[in-house]
């Protein structure tokens, strides 16, 4: 291979290197990983079932508009049966005729056709409750996928807590580094012990177990976060674009729907009150037939059929309505005071988020000043110990401080996320 050849090889193999982790490492959004989780959640599925659950049962609903065909077979045994009269017998005997009579064993095989011309509302009703009861049912989903919102969120703050202390952990660590260097300087010229040199390495030593236990937890949190997500999530992005709508919580639409479904219910109900009219036909072959006088003489099955119309109430609903309706009308109140109590946990519950919301704008107004004068302190101490008149004690316990008024800041700017994402959440995120 020439030189130039091998020099464009090394920029192609440089300029993959580069693009590629950049990529793979693109920090994902909350607003990212909740969708990927709703995709991949197992409950997602559910919401093809509800969907074909519907459909069959409307389909069925429709198809009872449809000719309802019925073929049957039957045979009965009768104590009574019509008699010709005695006179008729007798002429009939003094003529040479013997008739049969109309024997008590009967039998048929036919058919019967009935068509609805009017149900009374009966369709439409079922229709309604139909579709009434699947929104009730897809909302129920809905409640159950949208806990996997805060699932999600809570895993998602706390693996940037755990990247802020990370982050905290590599700059003390460095200034423990640092000031670790200029004490084993000191340790050689004779001006300090060598216990304060291994004061401050012991400390180093430690900083670096907090963040193998950082890391553990954030390995945890970004494995429980790709199994949610359905893919691998490398890493996450501080919330900037905070979506402040003003949805509506899944809870209320299934405690509306299911206001909705009573009230198809009570057109059921309605609608069983109400006569009905259809058309029919029959037809059917057996003994005894339409012709008595015919059957009695001669006792052979003939082919018989008749069509009309029918008008038919069901009084018996009467019986029930009342009790139905109480009923119907307990469950409204039950679900309108369940409503009532959600909305006034709601406001509660956005009350108290709103506060530590404030609290944490509060805190962070002072974050910046604390640091500057943490930092002051340090560099500080960090001159007397350039002079050798440093107390190593003192001088870590102020690296620590600084370190944590830094984590402290980091974790207000975290938290005051969360809570603005939290409100969100509670007031009802739109789709």
């Amino acid at each position: 291979m020439n030189k130039p050849m091998r020099i464009n090889c090394a920029l192609a193999i440089a300029v993959l290197s580069l693009l590629t982790p950049h990529h793979t490492m693109r920090a994902e959004t909350i607003y990212e990983c909740q969708e990927l989780a709703k995709q991949n959640y197992p409950l997602i599925k559910r919401y093809d079932l509800i969907r074909q659950t519907a459909q069959y049962t409307e389909s069925a609903i429709r198809k009872e508009w449809l000719p309802q065909v019925e073929l049957y077979a039957q045979g009965t045994w009768q104590n009574r049966v019509p008699e010709l009269p005695d006179i008729l017998t007798s002429l009939l005997k003094s003529q040479g005729s013997e008739p049969d009579g109309a024997k008590k064993t009967q039998y048929q095989v036919g058919l019967e056709l009935r068509q609805w011309l009017y149900d009374g509302g009966t369709r439409r009703s079922a229709l309604n409750a139909a579709d009434a009861q699947r929104s009730v049912d897809e909302s129920r989903n809905d409640v159950d996928i949208y806990a996997v919102r805060q699932r999600v969120a809570d895993i998602y703050f706390g693996w940037l807590l755990i990247e802020a202390n990370l982050g905290q952990n590599a700059e003390t660590q460095k200034s423990l580094s640092a000031n670790l260097k200029k004490m084993e300087v000191l340790v050689r010229g004779g001006v300090v012990q060598q216990s304060d040199a291994d004061a401050i390495r012991a400390e180093l030593l430690m900083v670096r177990q907090q963040q193998t236990e950082l890391e553990s937890m954030r390995s945890v949190q970004s494995q429980v976060l790709s199994l949610l997500c359905g893919r691998e999530i490398r890493d996450v992005a501080m919330p900037t674009d905070i979506r402040q709508s003003e949805g509506v919580r899944p809870e209320l639409r299934l405690l509306d729907n299911q206001l909705l479904l009573i009230t198809a219910h009570n057109e059921q109900h309605d609608a069983s009150l109400h006569p009905r009219i259809s058309l029919f036909a029959k037809a059917y072959y057996g003994y005894m037939g339409y012709n008595l006088f015919h059957d009695m003489m001669d006792a052979e099955p003939t082919f018989n059929a008749s069509i009309g119309a029918k008008l038919t109430w069901n009084l018996s609903c009467l019986y029930t309505r009342t009790n139905k309706r109480q009923k119907l009308s307990l469950q409204r109140e039950i679900i309108e005071t369940e409503r009532s109590l959600f909305l006034f946990n709601q406001r509660m519950t956005l009350t108290e988020e709103a506060s530590r919301e404030a609290k944490f704008q509060k805190l962070m107004e002072e974050d910046d000043e604390i640091i500057a004068l943490r930092k002051s302190i340090r560099q500080a101490e960090e001159a007397k110990l350039a002079a050798g008149t440093i107390d190593v004690n003192t001088l870590v316990t102020v690296i620590a401080r600084e370190s944590a008024a830094i984590i402290s800041k980091s974790i207000h700017e975290i938290e005051l996320a969360k809570a603005r994402y939290e409100q969100s959440l509670t007031r009802g995120e739109q789709k």
